[in-house]
């Protein structure tokens, strides 16, 4: 067996919240173990990678995780999005800075460009780059997860 392959035992299954024809309901699954568990958990990516389109796109494992579990493990996510929003822009701002280092050079004037970058909330970041010229456009490119 492979890092990824191991025997779990299951104990029992039970489905989710009332019958809904609108809706496929969730599986609890017990294991018999928390290292089985954790095992699942920690491979349940590896599903994106199945050759079964089903599976690859509507079959999810996830943890069975309290409210305050889930508020911490949700808050956690977007503080992790914003960081990357952040990173994102800051990325952005240096290749047009280096744009416009290689412009002054290039044309041997002092044109400067204003780049802002405001983060509206914990899940949108807004970047806008701004030419000095009146006439040229402006940039804006907004970056929103879900």
């Amino acid at each position: 067996m492979t890092n990824s392959e191991k025997n779990v035992t299951v104990k029992y299954c039970r489905r989710l919240g009332k019958a809904d024809r609108t809706q496929n309901r969730p599986i609890l699954v017990a294991l018999s173990s928390a290292e089985d568990a954790s095992f699942l958990i920690r491979n349940a990516r590896l599903l994106r990678q199945s050759e079964n389109n089903f599976v690859r796109t509507s079959i999810f494992i996830n943890a069975n995780l309290t409210p305050a579990e889930a508020l911490a493990a949700y808050e956690s996510r977007c503080a992790r999005r914003q960081r990357r929003a952040e990173q994102l822009a800051k990325a952005a701002q240096r290749r047009q800075s280096e744009l416009v280092e290689s412009d002054e050079t290039t044309a041997g004037g002092s044109t400067s460009t204003t780049t802002s970058v405001t983060a509206r909330s914990t899940n949108n970041a807004v970047f806008s780059v701004q030419s000095p010229e009146p006439n040229d456009p402006i940039l804006h490119a907004v970056v929103c997860y879900r």
